[in-house]
Parts: structure tokens; sequence; C-alpha cells
């Protein structure tokens, strides 16, 4: 898991506290703190930032003959930003003194060179690389980002792509019928936000013809995990759901095996990728797949595969077992739900 994610699913926990609490104003005060550290690992964590601060305000707007409740309100948020700052701001305000750039980037830098946005892009932008923007964003939140840029094979990737797809559509429904609610909120804002930040800095990229991709999509699983959750109710009602929303959440697993085991074999020496591409060429591996041995002992020069092995076992069980229990919990619903229409 991405030290990021551990940093957004506490800060995801203390917004939910803070909406149970909203006058226990320490709590702004430890999300603050718990953003500022963020803030310090990566400056990807701005858009989830800004997302928290946005769904946080949006209470002023329905207090408005709330006096106490607005001031409380605002008193948290002034607390929650001047912890953030006082923990991050610095590194900031340095990069800023440094570069001309608030966070420090390199590519901005090599934009800035080029004559600006517009300007670099009207030299050096590709159509052809600009149109595959969004799928190489999708691809980056489903691979390349979360791992390396060796690829599993490519029907694999479909596959995944049409599980997220299915995501989205059943997080639609109920957002139709219910609202998303503010686990919801807090997804689709943190969502959008980082998308065009994202989108942003593909086009930074593109200036100076060094590729376009961009990623960290994955730092934010923890919030968009409430769109899966969203996605399973509003998938579960549907006829003839029974039989392939299993296969929509069991697939995601086995594609986490196969990524692992893909990843377990390019690092060890053991195969290599199609040439001029980033597929793994799965026959490649065909000799020396099985020689668990010099596999184990080529790992053990980047890394500690007598604790990899057991701790991934563990995680992958948990999961399963997890999916499991969901499926037997949206199984007794629908249960219940037809029964209390007859």
């Amino acid at each position: 898991m991405h030290r990021s994610s551990w940093i957004v699913a506490g800060a995801a926990l203390l917004v939910r506290a803070i909406a149970s609490s909203p006058q226990r104003l320490m709590l702004y005060a430890a999300l603050g703190a718990v953003l500022g550290l963020g803030l310090l690992t990566k400056a990807t964590m701005l858009p989830f930032v800004a997302a928290v601060f946005i769904i946080l305000a949006v209470p002023l707007l329905r207090s408005r003959k709330d006096a106490d409740g607005a001031a409380r309100t605002l008193a948290g948020l002034a607390i929650l930003a001047a912890v953030t700052l006082a923990i991050s701001g610095w590194w900031y305000v340095t990069k800023y003194l440094e570069t001309g750039s608030w966070i420090g980037s390199h590519d901005v830098a090599q934009m800035e060179a080029h004559g600006g946005l517009i300007a670099g892009l009207l030299k050096n932008a590709d159509l052809r690389e600009l149109a595959r923007i969004p799928w190489l964003l999708v691809q980056s939140f489903l691979w390349a980002g979360t791992w390396s840029f060796v690829f599993p094979p490519r029907i694999a990737l479909f596959a995944l792509v049409a599980t997220t797809g299915l995501i989205a559509f059943g997080a639609l429904l109920v957002m139709r019928r219910k609202g998303p609610g503010r686990d919801g909120w807090l997804a689709l804002v943190t969502l959008g936000l980082f998308v065009a930040a994202l989108v942003r800095h593909a086009l930074v990229l593109a200036t100076t013809g060094s590729g376009i991709a961009a990623w960290y999509l994955h730092a934010f699983a923890p919030v968009l995990a409430s769109l899966v959750a969203l996605c399973l109710t509003g998938l579960a009602p549907i006829r003839g759901a029974g039989r392939w929303l299993p296969v929509l959440l069991i697939y995601p697993l086995l594609f986490l095996a196969l990524a692992t085991a893909i990843n377990t074999l390019f690092f060890a020496g053991c195969g290599t990728t199609l040439p001029n591409l980033r597929y793994f060429d799965l026959a490649s591996a065909a000799g020396c797949a099985t020689d668990l041995t010099a596999t184990y002992r080529n790992l053990a020069v980047l890394s500690l595969p007598g604790a990899f092995v057991p701790l991934f076992a563990a995680g992958w069980l948990l999961c399963f077992t997890g999916v499991l229990a969901a499926l037997n919990a949206l199984r007794a619903n629908a249960h219940t739900s037809i029964v209390s229409t007859r």
C-alpha cells in the first residue's frame, strides 16, 4: 500500500469524525497535522487537501441561520489551515523561492524554458499523443503508475478497464437515486480535482516532448473505495447480477496475482518485454519460471522475498475473504428486498 494511502485513509476517517462531532475543534487540528504530513510526502496530495477543505466548508452554506454553527465551522477551518501550513508550508515556499514553482517541478521549469504552456504545446505537442491522454491516465491507475512499466498481456488490462467501467456505472445508478453521500462527495471531488491536475501535468510534459505520463491516482484508493461500495449497491438489484457480479469482484484479485507474478519474474531477471513494447513476453520466461531457487536468489539482491511472500499471501487471502463477505451480504440484502416487495 502506497505510503500516501495511509495518510489519505487517516484523513478520511477524521473527516467522518468532524462530520459527527463538528464542535470538537481538536479534530480539525489533528486533520491539519495529517494533511500537513501528506503534503510533505508528495505534492500530489494538493488536490485531496483542496477536496477536504471544500467538503468541510459546505456546512457554511447550510448554516446561514445558525450563526454559532457557522462560527464554529470557520474556526475549525482556520485551525485546519493553520496547522496544515505550519507543517508543510515551509517546503512549498522554499521550492517557490528556489525554482519559481510552488511544487518545485522540473517539468514546469522546462515548460517555462519553452515559452510556457501554449507556446510549448504549439511547438512540441504531438496530436496523436495528446489524444491518448485519457487512456494513459486510466492505464496508469490500473497498472503502470502503481507497479512498473512492464505490462501484463493486453487482454488482462482490457478486462480490468471493463471492470472499472462497471464500477463507474453502478456508482452512477446509486448517485442518481440517493445522492453520493458525504464519503461519495469526498471521493468525487478528489477524483475531479486530481484528474484535472493530471491532465494539466500531462500537457506540461507534452510541451517539452518528453512524454505525457502522469499518475499517482492509486494513492487515493482509500477514498475512491467508497465509489466501489456505491457501485455494488447500485448493481446488486439488477436482474442477473448474482451471476456476473462475483466476476466483477474476483477478477481484480486474480489480476493482482498475475501482475505480482509477472513483476516477480521480471525483477528476478526471468523474462523480457516484447521488442519495442512494454508488454511482458511470457514465452521468454518459460525456461526459468519454475526455477524457484534462482528466482529467490535474484530477488534477494533487490528486496526481502522471504517477508514478501507470506505478507502478500496473507493480504491476498484477507481481500478474498472480504470479497466473499461482500457477496454474501449483497445476496442477503437482495433476498430481503425481494421478500419485502411480495
